[in-house]
């Protein structure tokens, strides 16, 4: 059996190791952190947002909802003569929900049709990490950059690929 002493040993033994390994890991992640931002760097500067769309008024239904709305609205005044006042506010809020559906529109068929909101999801700046394939937006802060670059994930991935370097 091995002494506490021993033990006590081999346990700060394998903790000054291990405090090493990740101080390299660490020293890794700033140095792939420093090359990111002088990437980031030579690309021109992202442009001031483009000032908020205007809401679009609610589109005016198809005459087949606007029938169902219609006779919505005139079972909830029937019901409402009729004494039955919570059956006649559920036909209404049933055609105000009507009201709110989008007009049924036959799909786009050229690409002019598309609004300003629809370009600007596809306008990031993406890169992917050469380490773990993890998108990353080339706006992103330090911080964000430096909580991937030491992420579980990227070590993870930063010693699968040491170990198959070693192995071949």
């Amino acid at each position: 059996m091995i002494s506490k002493e021993k033990q006590i040993l081999k346990f700060k033994l394998w903790k000054k190791w291990k405090n090493s390994e990740l101080k390299e890991q660490r020293k890794q992640s700033a140095l792939l952190l420093e090359a990111f931002n002088k990437d980031r760097a030579s690309l021109p500067q992202p442009m001031l947002p483009p000032p908020p769309l205007a809401p679009m008024p609610l589109p005016t239904p198809d005459p087949r909802t606007q029938e169902m709305i219609n006779e919505k609205l005139k079972k909830a005044e029937d019901l409402g003569e009729q004494g039955m006042v919570d059956e006649a506010q559920k036909a209404l809020e049933e055609a105000e929900a009507l009201k709110k559906l989008p007009a049924r529109q036959e799909p786009a068929a050229d690409s002019s049709k598309y609004t300003a909101a629809d370009v600007r999801i596809t306008d990031q700046k993406l890169r992917v990490c050469d380490i773990c394939g993890a998108f990353l937006s080339v706006y992103d802060s330090d911080r964000r950059l430096a909580d991937h670059f030491g992420g579980k994930l990227h070590l993870g991935y930063m010693q699968i690929r040491e170990k198959l370097t070693e192995l071949q």
